[in-house]
């Protein structure tokens, strides 16, 4: 279950709260998150990262755009023909 920061911040323990049940981390920013998931080889498209960072409750329309498609296609692309580290 999914649960989103409000606008609201009268309880701001409460809205702490809703961030780390969501999954996001409030120190970084939606493109951050990106390239992170990009560099782990686990998503084959910049779609799927696109889900993982709403899912994350991170605003996945901050993920557009011609440049960073091609940037995070290149990390996708390098992830995956990255060796394996077996230890």
């Amino acid at each position: 279950m999914l649960l989103h920061m409000k606008a609201d911040t009268r309880n701001s323990k409460l809205s702490h709260a809703s961030l780390l049940w969501s999954g996001m981390d409030p120190n970084k920013s939606a493109l951050e998150r990106a390239f992170e998931l990009a560099r782990t080889g686990r998503y084959p498209t910049v779609e799927l990262i696109r889900r993982a960072i709403s899912a994350e409750g991170y605003f996945q329309s901050q993920i557009e755009g011609r440049e960073l498609t091609r940037q995070l296609k290149a990390l996708i692309t390098a992830s995956a023909n990255a060796p394996v580290d077996d230890t």
